[in-house]
């Protein structure tokens, strides 16, 4: 949470104001990509393969994004429970309304494109939704996706990533301009 601005107690107390005035809060996270420049897990053990993450990252093709070689190892559960932990704590103790996901095509692919399928990001977006519907019922969850690919927005039981948003399929796909 940044200091500058305010911090954590004037993050809850944001949002406690926001909704005091009816507004939903909705909260832009980035579990595609981590560090390495602010991350205290970046190579935590001393090891790296390559130069890459370490125990935490992908050390092999599946760490590239365009954001640098910075993909989490969606199939480590260490890795796993931290993003679910991190995103109840958002529900939970900061009351956040829903989660915005930046671009989970590159949590679900290894290159953004549908021709290499992630088989643990698949199953990470499918038990983070599973997890806020039982925990958190009613909460938004907004995929940005640039693929347009059905299967993010279709529900859980029949093989989706279940991003909902009131159990309305939300895929939110930024202005292109035109």
């Amino acid at each position: 949470m940044e200091k500058a601005y305010g911090g954590p107690l004037a993050f809850k107390q944001f949002i406690k104001q926001a909704h005091g005035h009816g507004i939903a809060v909705i909260l832009d996270v980035v579990y595609n990509h981590l560090g390495p420049s602010d991350l205290d897990l970046w190579q935590f053990d001393g090891w790296s393969e390559g130069d890459r993450g370490g125990i935490y990252f992908y050390n092999d093709d599946r760490s590239h994004t365009p954001w640098g070689e910075t993909r989490p190892d969606y199939g480590r559960e260490e890795v796993r429970q931290y993003i679910v932990d991190n995103i109840l704590m958002w529900l939970g103790e900061y009351h956040i309304d829903g989660l915005r996901f930046d671009c989970t095509q590159f949590i679900r692919t290894v290159n953004g494109f549908e021709d290499c399928n992630l088989p643990d990001g698949w199953s990470l977006l499918q038990r983070i939704n599973l997890e806020i519907n039982q925990r958190f019922p009613g909460k938004i969850t907004i995929a940005e996706d640039l693929q347009n690919n059905k299967w993010v927005t279709k529900d859980i039981g029949a093989g989706g990533a279940g991003l909902v948003v009131n159990g309305i399929p939300c895929l939110f796909t930024p202005f292109d301009g035109q």
